[in-house]
């Protein structure tokens, strides 16, 4: 839909050679000459766009989506049923996600040695109908029908499986590091066959490989060699080249992003973390601060950095990875629209949000999902109507514009063109006053763009509304849009037409 649309757009742009963006002029004498209305501030778009492209922005969709028919363990019913599914589809159509990331684990088809020769694979050794990969398939078809490129990551091992490394042991977390990398690398390439064959090679784009490593498995070389073992297999079988190998998603430690990138890095084609040490009171120049090493490294190297999960760092007391404090609050809906915003300009290309939905994680509710459980009528969270206003109006592929904004004011702000020429711009204001803003770009220099703002008192009640109506459109005038950016609000300009 929106990204072939795009496409089209784009292979029509260049076969006529017109030198105006699509949507409306492009004159640098117009934003030379633009005309700043008294009491608002000039903001330039940046002329040229940043070096790398925009990959997209998601959520990650596990396949314990369905793996739920059980009743959970807190007793409510897991049980998901078509129509279930059918809201999630209808949310997923509005949302119009780019990217998401799937764990899968060889245990789940490969539940004991195929055979000794990690050379000569055994199809029979394999099960590919057990009830994960089921729901790994239902999620796939998923992402199919809705146009989603998926990274499919291989978290680890079970500690009880045949190829762990303390089997007899005490494993390094809930998971466990493969005791014969090559059986692993095959496990790997096994997966990858079957699922083309089954027809999802459009889908997964990308693959990556125990996300979040311990220092002290990239110290031992341990991760240099399982990754090693890996991208040989997939090029002796023909296929590497098919697929973005990602890594390391460290904990937004730069540190230890420096090791991996360091000691593993030349292997991986895109760099990428997890994010989950910001939140909404850090200002926009504290998320940068947090955000641009990471980009800036990566590029070092002339690679892209992404974000393969993000949350905020409001930590329950006690802990809990499946819980933290700001969840069903606006200010989530603040902080995830402008991590967004601040993490493209820092110069990041995608980024997957932990989780589309809530659900159960064997048994323990993932309570950090852009809507809650069924049990709750799958009620959308104040986050989903920002986080779904950007997912709508971005198309992969756009190119990247920053703008010259003070980084230490309220107002954060990146923009996109996509491969037809329209523009969108994303904007939040965290301050506790109105904005004025005149936005000058020279590739836009006349034309009009669809106002979306989204503030506490718009989020609709009801929980299931998909999502914010145009406030109104706005017009370049002389040479500039002119905006009023309300407290503490997040506002989406595009003349992208949604369908």
């Amino acid at each position: 839909m929106k990204k072939l649309v795009s496409v089209i757009l784009g292979s029509i742009f260049i076969l006529v050679g017109s030198s105006c963006a699509a949507g409306g002029d492009s004159s640098p004498s117009a934003s030379e000459n633009a005309v700043i209305p008294d009491g608002y501030t000039r903001v330039d778009i940046d002329d040229e766009a940043k070096r790398y492209k925009f990959e997209g922005i998601g959520a990650q969709m596990d396949q314990c989506l369905f793996s739920g028919s059980y009743v959970g363990l807190d007793g409510i019913d897991a049980n998901i049923t078509d129509q279930d599914v059918a809201v999630w589809e209808e949310r997923l159509e509005y949302m119009k996600i780019d990217v998401t990331r799937m764990c899968i684990i060889p245990d789940w088809y490969e539940l004991e040695n195929d055979n000794d020769d990690p050379e000569v694979l055994n199809e029979d050794g394999f099960n590919w109908n057990t009830v994960k990969m089921q729901c790994v398939y239902k999620v796939l078809d998923l992402c199919k029908k809705h146009d989603i490129r998926m990274n499919l990551s291989w978290y680890g091992i079970y500690p009880a499986s045949w190829n762990a490394l303390n089997r007899d042991g005490e494993a390094p977390g809930w998971l466990d590091l493969p005791a014969d990398d090559a059986e692993f690398a095959e496990s790997v390439y096994a997966a990858l066959k079957h699922l083309t064959e089954m027809g999802y090679g459009s889908v997964i784009n990308e693959i990556s490989f125990y996300p979040e490593p311990s220092t002290e498995y990239v110290r031992s070389g341990g991760f240099r060699r399982m990754i090693e073992a890996v991208d040989a297999k997939l090029t002796k079988e023909g296929i590497r080249e098919a697929y973005c190998l990602s890594g390391p998603a460290e904990v937004s430690d730069y540190e230890i992003f420096e090791e991996v990138f360091e000691s593993v890095g030349d292997l991986f084609d895109r760099y990428t973390g997890s994010f989950y040490k910001l939140r909404n009171s850090n200002d926009n120049a504290t998320m940068k601060m947090g955000m641009k090493p990471f980009a800036e490294l990566a590029d070092t190297a002339g690679k892209a950095y992404g974000v393969s999960e993000f949350g905020s760092n409001e930590t329950t007391n006690p802990p809990s990875a499946a819980a933290q404090m700001d969840t069903d609050t606006y200010r989530r809906a603040m902080y995830v629209a402008r991590f967004a915003i601040n993490a493209l300009d820092s110069g990041f290309t995608y980024m997957s949000y932990w989780v589309l939905g809530n659900s159960y994680y064997d048994g323990t509710m993932m309570d950090l999902g852009l809507w809650k459980y069924k049990n709750k009528n799958w009620e959308l969270r104040p986050q989903y109507y920002t986080y779904s206003l950007i997912t709508r109006y971005t198309d992969r592929n756009s190119s990247i514009y920053g703008t010259d904004l003070n980084e230490f004011g309220n107002v954060c702000m990146v923009a996109l063109q996509n491969e037809g020429g329209k523009w969108t711009y994303l904007l939040a204001n965290s301050g506790a006053t109105q904005e004025k803003l005149s936005v000058v770009n020279a590739n836009f220099s006349s034309g009009s763009m669809d106002k979306y703002e989204v503030t506490e008192n718009s989020i609709p009640m009801d929980g299931q509304t998909l999502g914010i109506d145009k406030s109104n459109t706005v017009s370049v005038e002389n040479g500039a849009l002119n905006l009023i950016i309300r407290p503490n609000s997040v506002m989406v300009l595009t003349n992208i037409a949604a369908e």
